[in-house]
């Protein structure tokens, strides 16, 4: 994988691993590290093995960060 995808793909990673990172704010970063694996493939940069792999990275944060949720919302307040 290309350096600078590499980085500015860990940047968008980093914003939607946080524990405080609200709904709207995950599925925009969500969809902007998509947007970047599908980028990256396009110009080469990335290749389909590494976008596949990092695919599988977003559906497990994804697969985590609603189980948060589901455990926020059960919280007493």
């Amino acid at each position: 994988m290309d350096a600078r995808v590499r980085r500015v793909l860990d940047e968008a990673l980093s914003k939607i691993q946080g524990t405080d990172v609200s709904p709207a704010a995950f599925a925009g970063n969500y969809a902007f590290c998509l947007g970047i694996l599908m980028g990256g493939c396009a110009c080469g940069g990335v290749s389909e093995d590494e976008a596949n792999e990092e695919r599988a990275n977003l559906i497990a944060l994804a697969a985590l960060y609603e189980v948060r949720q589901k455990i926020k919302l059960s919280l007493p307040s």
